[in-house]
């Protein structure tokens, strides 16, 4: 007979595997955060933003570097993305252009392309990561009209958008964002949103939080799961434990998924 844990207990279960042995090694296995190439830039580019930042004007400078093709800017600050969806926002603020053009100015000119060519973070590809493990995981990976029918266990193949419509449409759960998991067994449903935590506080808090209040919702004929992992599960006198430690969810460690499933049954 399978054994069902209660949510503290799937809680307990993620601190004992993360503080053991071998949790890292296992965790690589679903997010396997490799070094990826560096963006590129072609020798055009480089020319017009070497000409932009050797004019010493920083409204020509940021205007270059907001125009020309690159995928990211060579720092990251929060104005940014105002003054590249408002062409006409740098003239109206000249102070703001003026410190991010001091700040670009100090680090010279081959820190900027630097800056420009740096990979994207790992926390960006975190959610295929996990999908692509979900794959692994030993059942169908099944197209909607296929999973609605099937009669076992099953995890509905699509993207975070198409989770989030199936669960709306199918099981009345009100969602507003895209999720990373729905998993079928027999009749009982399941949808999770997937985290890897890698700091406390901050942005890793936010992405925290927003994962358990998913989960403690009740709307919807779904079991509703974060599937957390990192630091969240050492245990610490800090606000990211005391969370998971406070949580009424159901909150676990990716490692314990299977299980999880399984005990449905």
């Amino acid at each position: 007979m399978t054994k069902r844990y209660e949510g503290i207990e799937w809680i307990k279960k993620s601190i004992e595997i993360a503080n053991g042995e071998g949790y890292l090694d296992k965790l690589h296995d679903i997010y396997p955060v490799e070094p990826i190439e560096r963006r590129e830039i072609s020798s055009e580019i480089l020319k017009i933003i070497k000409e932009a930042y050797e004019s010493r004007d920083p409204f020509r400078l940021i205007k270059t570097l907001l125009e020309v093709k690159i995928e990211r800017f060579p720092i990251d600050h929060p104005f940014i993305p105002f003054l590249k969806m408002d062409k006409t926002a740098a003239e109206k603020n000249p102070r703001t252009v003026e410190k991010i053009g001091e700040t670009l100015f100090s680090m010279g000119l081959n820190q900027i392309i630097h800056g420009i060519k740096r990979p994207k973070a790992a926390s960006r590809r975190m959610g295929q990561m996990f999908h692509n493990w979900l794959l692994r995981l030993g059942y169908p990976v099944l197209e909607e009209d296929q999973f609605e029918t099937y009669q076992d266990i099953a995890i509905l193949n699509g993207p975070e958008k198409t989770l989030m419509k199936f669960a709306n449409r199918r099981l009345g759960c009100k969602l507003s964002k895209g999720i990373d998991l729905v998993v079928k067994v027999s009749n009982i449903y399941i949808i999770g949103e997937a985290k890897l935590l890698t700091d406390i506080g901050g942005e890793q808090y936010t992405r925290l939080k927003e994962a358990l209040d998913f989960a403690e919702k009740k709307e919807g004929n779904a079991i509703r799961v974060a599937i957390l992992d990192g630091v969240v599960w050492i245990p610490a006198k800090n606000k990211m434990h005391k969370a998971i430690l406070e949580t009424k969810s159901i909150a676990l460690t990716a490692l314990l998924l299977k299980e999880f499933i399984e005990s449905l049954k």
